[in-house]
């Protein structure tokens, strides 16, 4: 499974991906959803809306990927 997103700044937008690594849904006896947890593999970021062979790309994952967002060295789920 993948976890689409869209970050949006005053010119425009970006899309992406993450992977999700694992999941597990709560489910009581009457088959009501009750709880879950999903876990999300963050050196999975995809950008979508750049062609992989732009440096922008690269450089826009370098971004999201820095503290200034998602920190993912230190937080990889």
């Amino acid at each position: 499974s993948n976890i689409a997103w869209t970050g949006t700044k005053l010119t425009g937008r970006h899309t992406g991906t993450f992977a999700l690594k694992s999941g597990q849904l709560l489910v009581d006896g009457s088959g009501q959803l009750t709880g879950g947890e999903f876990v999300i593999d963050m050196n999975s970021l995809k950008v979508t809306d750049i062609p992989d062979s732009d440096p922008s790309n690269a450089k826009l994952r370098g971004h999201l990927a820095s503290a200034d967002f998602f920190e993912i060295e230190k937080f990889p789920e």
